[in-house]
């Protein structure tokens, strides 16, 4: 239910997708770059809403082709990418709209 905009109104587009992250082997983008939590929050509050987008989608793509993970685990990570994307096209076309 969390790609789907009807479920996830009045929520920010950030906070499905770090749930989404949270819950998944994937890591958080303050990790990929070495930040500590504090130094990613302080980006946030310092950038705009789509370039956190980027960034996560960035960090998405980064795990996509690195990512060594085997059976049940990688299956699992794979279907959080693919809800993340979801959830980030519809936040990109509502965006546009």
């Amino acid at each position: 239910m969390l790609a789907s905009p009807q479920h996830t109104t009045g929520l920010q587009p950030l906070v499905i997708l770090h749930h989404i992250l949270v819950r998944s082997p994937i890591p958080l983008p303050h990790s990929l770059h070495g930040w500590a939590e504090a130094e990613y929050v302080r980006w946030v509050d310092e950038h705009s809403e789509e370039e956190s987008w980027t960034l996560i989608e960035s960090g998405l793509s980064h795990w996509e082709k690195t990512a060594e993970l085997e059976g049940r685990e990688a299956e699992d990570a794979a279907e959080y990418a693919t809800l993340a994307r979801t959830v980030l096209a519809n936040t990109k076309e509502h965006a546009s709209s």
